[in-house]
């Protein structure tokens, strides 16, 4: 099945999940040959677990340790909390 999707399009979006600790790369058995998979197992890793580990990855924009970033901290906690008991938090293999 080819999905149609411009492959540099592609190629971005697997560096940032590998950034973000979602997928590696193996190799293929063929010479040269690579591929991605999973970094770890699917089965127990949920869209926050994906989203959280996207999202670490970044950067916080107010100066760490200043009221604005602790306040910033706090409000994100509370969403990825909120997040993680929604009923929309479903494992990545059940999509």
């Amino acid at each position: 099945v080819e999905l149609e999707i411009p492959v540099k399009l592609v190629q971005q979006l697997l560096a940032e999940l590998g950034t973000a600790g979602l997928v590696v790369e193996v190799a293929t058995g063929r010479r040269g040959d690579f591929a991605f998979q999973p970094a770890r197992s699917i089965e127990d890793m949920t869209l926050r677990d994906v989203l959280d580990a996207y999202e670490q990855r970044g950067e916080v924009l107010p100066p760490a340790g200043s009221e604005e970033a602790e306040k910033i901290s706090l409000c994100l906690k509370a969403i990825s909390d909120a997040a993680g008991n929604s009923a929309g938090n479903v494992k990545v293999k059940d999509i």
